[in-house]
């Protein structure tokens, strides 16, 4: 294979592993982008997983055609032309939402993930069988350059991997992230056509570039949803937040990506959702709760009923997967965190193992994107709170699912194996999605039927017709996808699409 070497090997190989770091960062970005939308669940991650697959594998033929001509020295143009089309991902987002939103949850994720990733993939997978080519010219050995350019491309995976999830997106946030992408894979397209010498190619570059500028001058803060005040949005290890001020109704909410997870009233500190209503009277009562008892609550959202627990004398203690979350329930929902004895910031399963003592009371209130995290709701979790909880002590615990459905049923089961009195209590029994209230006391409650039907709730029979749930046997998460698309249309028909697509 005759002919000098076009790029040094150093070179390439520094721009193969640049692209391997761009393309695993734009997979964790395009995940960052789509579950504020879809929700964070498998429906995201296998629509990303599958359209980066098959843009790599498309972009991998592509370039092996390229790299078959006589003299490739084209090998900047497709790094220019991706880190144009990231640079403008931000500005293209919101109409690919809207474009894709008649499609359904499933597919609309895919298609979303498809218009916006699948083109700068396609570039940047190009550049792979090219560079070999090149190599190949220079060092005449196919196999120990093929070996080389795989592991310089894993090592920038992981490299991109990393650096996009613990440093660009929680200290820089998604947006300038994505024009960092942007910015790295257009300077190296201009690095390697500076390096090539075809200088007189100057003007594709040149505009390549000032598009580049051009929209990351453009993508700044995304307008905000008709209706609305954006109080505050705040990105973490685990999501977008949001607080956003409903003025027609009356209400602020707190949205985690596609989920809501909290709210209050513009004037008054009465709770919004039927089941904390519910939850209030329940610790109301001494069968359930004696006087200054020691609770734990799982799940902060906005801090209502940690507060409220706290104003009645009790000593409370709140585990909450997500700092942010402690954060804005502190800055816009009244929520005091130095009137509870603890605020634990991790998961619930790894935070349980860390605790001491017992609890007269414990609240299992965990919930996003319309499910339930699988992984709270299994015979071994379910264990772990059974230790906590002392002789005499009661649980509470929250399912939102669909009324009669298989993940309700496999959730009784799993909590009748660990808690065989538990109690249940469902609010909105003929809606679509309805909250399951479990309750596990030694006493008997003392709620009449007049009682629940204030909360909307009524006493429903602990069918248990399912296997229970184990950390090893655990297909919560997909009996749950169809309760996920449902809550996904509840919530755009409660926030309006504008607010849950931007």
């Amino acid at each position: 294979m005759p002919g000098a070497p076009l790029v040094s090997s150093w070179t390439l190989y520094a721009a193969i592993s640049g692209c391997g770091a761009a393309t695993m960062a734009l997979e964790v970005l395009g995940a960052r982008l789509l579950t504020p939308v879809y929700g964070a669940s498998l429906v995201v991650w296998a629509a990303l997983i599958s359209v980066t697959l098959t843009a790599l594998a498309v972009g991998y033929v592509i370039g092996g055609r390229i790299a078959d001509r006589p003299r490739p020295a084209f090998v900047f143009a497709p790094l220019i032309a991706a880190g144009t089309w990231v640079a403008s991902i931000e500005l293209l987002r919101y109409p690919v939402l809207v474009l894709v939103e008649p499609l359904g949850l499933h597919a609309a994720a895919i298609g979303a993930a498809t218009l916006l990733f699948a083109p700068p993939l396609v570039a940047i997978a190009t550049l792979g069988p090219i560079a070999i080519r090149l190599l190949a010219v220079e060092q005449a050995a196919v196999g120990r350059v093929t070996g080389w350019a795989l592991a310089w491309s894993t090592a920038g995976s992981v490299a991109g991997t990393l650096l996009t999830a613990f440093v660009f997106v929680p200290f820089v946030g998604t947006p300038a992230a994505l024009l960092l992408v942007a910015g790295g894979l257009a300077l190296a397209g201009a690095g390697l056509w500076w390096r090539v010498g075809r200088r007189r190619d100057w003007g594709p570059v040149v505009t390549a570039l000032g598009l580049v500028l051009a929209a990351t001058l453009l993508a700044g803060r995304p307008a905000e949803p008709a209706g609305y005040r954006v109080r505050e949005v705040r990105e973490s290890l685990y999501g977008r937040l949001r607080v956003l001020d409903d003025s027609a109704n009356g209400l602020r909410w707190l949205v985690a990506d596609a989920s809501v997870i909290g709210a209050r009233f513009a004037t008054s500190d009465a709770p919004v959702f039927p089941y904390l209503k519910l939850a209030a009277a329940l610790t109301d009562r001494e069968e359930l709760l004696p006087p200054a008892g020691r609770v734990l609550v799982i799940g902060l959202g906005a801090g209502f009923l940690p507060r409220r627990l706290a104003d009645r004398g009790h000593a409370v203690e709140v585990i909450e997967l997500d700092a942010g979350v402690v954060h804005l329930a502190t800055r816009h929902f009244g929520f005091d965190p130095s009137a509870l004895t603890v605020v634990r910031v991790g998961d619930a399963r790894r935070e349980l193992r860390s605790l001491s003592g017992q609890y007269d009371l414990v609240v299992h209130d965990c919930f996003t994107g319309g499910t339930n995290p699988a992984h709270l709701l299994t015979v071994e979790a379910l264990g772990e709170l059974a230790a906590r909880i002392r002789s005499g002590g009661s649980l509470v615990i929250n399912v939102f699912a669909e009324p009669g459905g298989a993940a309700v049923s496999a959730a009784a089961a799993t909590i009748a194996a660990v808690f065989p009195n538990a109690q249940l209590f469902v609010i909105g029994r003929g809606r679509p999605l309805a909250d399951h209230v479990f309750v596990v006391t030694p006493r008997a409650l003392t709620l009449s039927n007049d009682d629940l039907a204030a909360f909307d709730a009524e006493r429903a029979t602990m069918s248990v017709t399912a296997s229970p749930v184990t950390d090893a046997a655990n297909p919560l998460e997909l009996l749950q996808v169809k309760a996920a698309a449902r809550y996904r249309e509840l919530l755009v028909v409660r926030l309006g699409r504008e607010a849950v697509l931007r």
